[in-house]
């Protein structure tokens, strides 16, 4: 990936609020970023004190993809300072942002002889958690209403690295060049084989059928990989076979996976990102999806309601029936608890 990062100039201005304002509903409501010349100039100006420092992630086109701000430099025995970071919506998802942040830490740690960098990041912000903690941030604590953004004093999450985590051989892998696309006819055997290998059988059969209803505007489908390797799916059916869902209008996200070697890294999390923004950018607010009840669900269970999706009230379903009192029902991957997530 050919990026470079720069400060800003004034004649970025233009391109920066434009980028800016085209990402509005991207960065609401964790960050707002300057969308007027007022404010860009602000910005600017605010960027050409000595203890504050902005750098521009742009790509081979010399388009803005990404900002990082370093806020509230501190010299002497604390060499400290803050990070607070943004993407642009058209290249997010596509790796800018972590590439970017790598070349801002070498220039921190290696070039501002900086000790301690601080991201302050709001819980629900999955993607910038994962930013941070796939380079390399440890999380350090948890501050109640820390920050005031869009006029709401909001909680934070304290992720930090020193220039020993910076320098670290033992680093938690991180997701490099972790891309989302469609699913590709010639992308099915690749899928198939990976499954075959942990145990599980998906035939190829399930992936030419969820082509064909792509093709029928009836589902999408995500495929996540790494440097080129798959390491998860998730789909996106947009008329619900549960009664709840398809009567209010409320897509379903359905068969999230992702192979045992890629976990914990956030990439479930991202795939479901991706789900909701499609959703959202189709004008639909509230997104869907059920979740088994076993302890195999368990970390399905947590990742759910730590992404802000709660229960819809109707109960346990078997094969999308109620489950009602003193019925019979087999306790399988079919019995769940149907959730529901506002799109905002």
């Amino acid at each position: 990936m050919n990026i470079i990062i720069r400060e800003p100039v004034l004649e970025d201005m233009d391109s920066f609020i434009d980028a800016m304002r085209g990402s509005e509903s991207l960065h609401h409501p964790w960050v707002k970023a300057p969308k007027t010349s007022v404010e860009f100039s602000d910005y600017f100006n605010r960027y050409q004190q000595s203890n504050q420092k902005s750098f521009l992630v742009c790509n081979e086109s010399e388009r803005i993809v990404g900002v990082f701000n370093v806020n509230e430099i501190v010299r002497g025995f604390f060499q400290s300072a803050y990070l607070g970071f943004y993407a642009v919506a058209d290249y997010a998802g596509h790796g800018y942002m972590s590439a970017g942040l790598k070349l801002v830490l070498q220039k921190i740690f290696n070039e501002m002889k900086l000790h301690r960098l601080e991201a302050n990041i709001q819980p629900d912000n999955i993607r910038s958690i994962c930013l941070a903690k796939n380079n390399g941030f440890r999380k350090e604590g948890y501050s109640p209403h820390y920050l005031q953004i869009n006029e709401e004093w909001r909680d934070h999450e304290r992720w930090a690295m020193t220039f020993e985590d910076f320098k670290s051989t033992n680093k938690t892998e991180r997701i490099d060049k972790l891309e989302i696309g469609t699913l590709q006819e010639n992308q099915i055997n690749e899928i198939v084989s990976a499954f075959k290998k942990i145990g599980w059988n998906k035939p190829d059969s399930i992936y030419k059928a969820y082509i064909k209803e792509e093709n029928q505007n009836l589902r999408s489908i995500f495929i996540a990989t790494i440097k080129g390797q798959f390491c998860g799916y998730v789909t996106l059916k947009w008329k619900s076979d549960y009664q709840s869902f398809s009567s209010n209008n409320i897509p379903e996200i359905c068969d999230l996976n992702v192979l045992p070697d890629f976990r914990k890294k956030g990439i479930g999390a991202l795939l479901i990102q991706q789900c909701e923004n499609t959703a959202k950018n189709d004008g639909y607010t509230e997104i869907g999806l059920g979740v088994g009840l076993t302890a195999d669900y368990g970390n399905a269970q947590r990742l759910y309601i730590r992404l802000g999706f709660i229960p819809d009230g109707h109960g346990l379903h078997s094969k999308y029936k109620i489950a009602n009192y003193s019925e019979k029902v087999i306790v399988d991957d079919d019995l769940v608890i149907f959730l529901r997530k506002k799109l905002h």
